[in-house]
């Protein structure tokens, strides 16, 4: 004779701890969440798996039913975050990579395309032409004789905005992420400094004498 509950119940006896519950979610399925990124009036949408969500702190507590409306609602506002940035999180909850995509190279001679896009640098001299970035050129960044292009910079900011907002909402892994790209992108006086005035500005309790390993 077949339990009163099917197999939920037959499970629900064995192990208490496990609520099989036919109006709602069991604790093994998962949900779509929506992320309501940026002014009210005109938000972008990300509609992410709850379980991809819930291996970071901050999403975890966020949406915990019996404490937070968002957890009942199932949906999140962000409305002071740039949807362009909070892409790089979303991507990154989904794929566990996200945009520049970097590349690792076994034999670090070899530094071809360490990014799945351009990013070149510009000898310091009137008329000098982009050229490829490599690891051996970091001292010649590092003392002014090249710099980064301007859209090597561009790309370099969204990387640490992407840290910043990583740090902001408890993804460790998006941060770590950002860090080993930040190491291997074109990085001269200009790039650090616009690390130290991003930093300092989007997260919070930052000390004014930070120590970042990555350039030591």
């Amino acid at each position: 004779m077949e339990a009163e509950g099917g197999i939920e119940g037959v499970e629900a006896a064995a192990s208490p701890a496990v609520e099989a519950r036919n109006d709602s979610i069991t604790p093994y399925e998962s949900y779509l969440v929506t992320l309501s990124v940026g002014p009210p009036a005109n938000p972008v949408l990300f509609q992410v798996d709850s379980s991809s969500l819930k291996h970071i702190r901050f999403f975890a507590a966020a949406l915990r039913e019996d404490t937070f409306r968002e957890g009942r609602e199932r949906i999140i506002h962000f409305e002071e975050e740039d949807p362009a940035v909070f892409r790089r999180l979303v991507e990154f909850v989904n794929t566990n990579q996200c945009f520049p995509r970097h590349f690792k190279y076994d034999d670090p001679i070899d530094e071809r395309d360490m990014f799945e896009v351009p990013c070149p640098v510009v000898r310091n001299l009137a008329g000098a032409e982009p050229e490829e970035y490599r690891r051996w050129l970091v001292t010649s960044m590092s003392c002014g004789a090249h710099e980064a292009a301007d859209e090597t910079h561009e790309i370099v900011k969204m990387v640490i905005e992407t840290m910043c907002l990583g740090e902001r909402y408890c993804c460790q892994a998006l941060m770590n992420d950002c860090l080993d790209k930040i190491y291997d992108l074109p990085f001269g006086l200009r790039e650090v400094t616009l690390l130290m005035e991003l930093v300092l500005l989007q997260i919070p309790d930052t000390p004014q004498t930070l120590y970042l390993p990555i350039f030591a």
